[in-house]
């Protein structure tokens, strides 16, 4: 899999307004705009009050880059987003990719005959997480802290930026975790499951991987499940256990488990070491 990291170069604009301001991620709007002098500090004293309503306006975070090498000769390109907040609308090169609508989870857009080589213009419109709540609010009044903003409730952002008894009520939006392009040749890894069996002083550690194809990027599949497909037939997976030491130890030809013979114990605060046993799955 080639994976390029798109954290760079991104300008912010109010959707209404043609001055932009250089960012990079992770990144806000209240951030932008403070650090350019287009508003005073927004948690200091009552500055809440200054500012909020600039979070009335939408905002466009955009971004031209070129493609990696070898990134468009991959059976499947994807636009990832692993932190957005929150109702955004994601364009590349002028063209709809989806809609964005909870900071809670990741985004993945295919972009196959939509990316080019060279020149891509990427762009995030992200929507008045205030309007959200309001509109949300007058279809169905569902209540919850009396101190927060009407219709949070109904949003699937972080609801404390909508004031809590202790916080200030700024619903921020912004790009808050990594944006990559992610080209994929027959398989990938999305996430492994890993469990631990202790037996006699050691530790059994068991990994149930799961995958996306290529050709289904949507659909879950389990490795016994992705053997059988005619991407399967051409993917594996090997894992790379590192002892606190720094040694290191490579299971190849697909594990279900690794054994660690004598792991070295966490201590108490004080009393000793936490020491850890990082594990990777990788192609």
């Amino acid at each position: 899999m080639i994976k390029q990291i798109l954290d760079t170069g991104w300008r912010l604009r109010r959707a209404d307004s043609q001055e932009s301001f250089p960012t990079s991620i992770p990144t806000s709007v209240y951030t932008v705009l403070a650090e350019n002098n287009k508003i005073p500090e927004p948690y200091w004293k009552g500055n809440e009050d200054l500012v909020r309503d600039e979070i009335n306006h939408d905002f466009i975070y955009s971004c031209t880059f070129d493609a990696a090498p070898g990134l468009l000769d991959q059976e499947q390109a994807l636009l990832r987003f692993e932190g957005i907040d929150t109702m955004a609308d994601i364009y590349l090169n002028g063209i709809l990719l989806g809609h964005a609508f909870n900071m809670h989870r990741t985004w993945e857009f295919p972009v196959v005959g939509i990316l080019k080589s060279e020149g891509n213009i990427l762009e995030a419109v992200l929507h008045s997480p205030l309007e959200a709540a309001a509109k949300a609010f007058a279809e169905c009044p569902t209540r919850g802290s009396e101190d927060a903003w009407e219709g949070f409730s109904h949003i699937r952002k972080a609801h404390y930026m909508y004031g809590w008894d202790w916080g200030a009520h700024l619903p921020d939006a912004g790009i808050f975790r990594s944006v990559a392009l992610l080209g994929i040749s027959k398989a990938r890894i999305d996430s492994v499951y890993v469990t631990q069996e202790h037996k006699d002083g050691k530790v059994t550690l068991h990994f149930v991987p799961s995958f996306y194809s290529a050709r289904e990027w949507k659909k879950e599949q389990a490795f016994q499940e992705l053997c059988g497909t005619e991407e399967g037939a051409f993917y594996g997976y090997q894992v790379t256990v590192t002892a606190p030491d720094g040694a290191s130890f490579t299971l190849e030809n697909n594990p279900e488990s690794a054994l660690i013979s004598e792991p070295e114990l966490w201590w108490p605060n004080g009393l000793g070491d936490q020491p850890l046993y990082p594990g990777q799955t990788h192609e």
